[in-house]
């Protein structure tokens, strides 16, 4: 999977910016560069820790969404929770056709396979399309995690 390195900095790039293009300043936005994702893909890619994985979706052989999940590394939340979805992120083009809850349904089931109960997510609250996903998969608003985000939970 560290090949995949490269096509999942590109979905990251460009889902990043379709989604966050006016909720963020545009400087903020054209600072999440593929080669810079793509160094840090290859990292977390390589890395081996329980309840680290990451997924991809894939449609006419490419990658256009992937998610990934983490043990809970905010220790306030550990005793929340003990995963954590750290990413989803889809291309917009492809929203809406299950792909989103296929990587959402792959994270839940590698964090109940690790015996975790809960895990946590956020998401920037001015993201009005995700929230409404996650709280239509039954994720539960927890708490602020500070101005501009939301600390979500869901049961696993």
């Amino acid at each position: 999977m560290p090949d995949d390195a490269e096509e999942i900095a590109r979905v990251h790039v460009t889902a990043w910016s379709e989604t966050y293009r006016g909720l963020l300043a545009d400087d903020v936005i054209d600072s999440y560069t593929v080669a810079r994702r793509r160094e840090r893909w290859e990292r977390i890619l390589t890395q081996e820790a329980p309840g680290a994985a990451t997924f991809v979706a894939e449609a006419d052989g490419q990658i256009i969404g992937f998610a990934s999940t983490l043990p809970q590394r905010n220790p306030d939340m550990r005793p929340v929770a003990e995963g954590e979805i750290a990413a989803l992120y889809l291309l917009s083009s492809y929203h809406r056709q299950g792909f989103g809850t296929a990587l959402w349904h792959a994270c839940l089931t590698e964090l109940r396979r690790m015996g975790w109960g809960r895990a946590t997510f956020e998401v920037h609250r001015g993201n009005a399309a995700a929230i409404a996903f996650y709280d239509a998969q039954g994720a539960e608003f927890h708490m602020p995690a500070d101005a501009d985000h939301l600390i979500y939970t869901v049961a696993l």
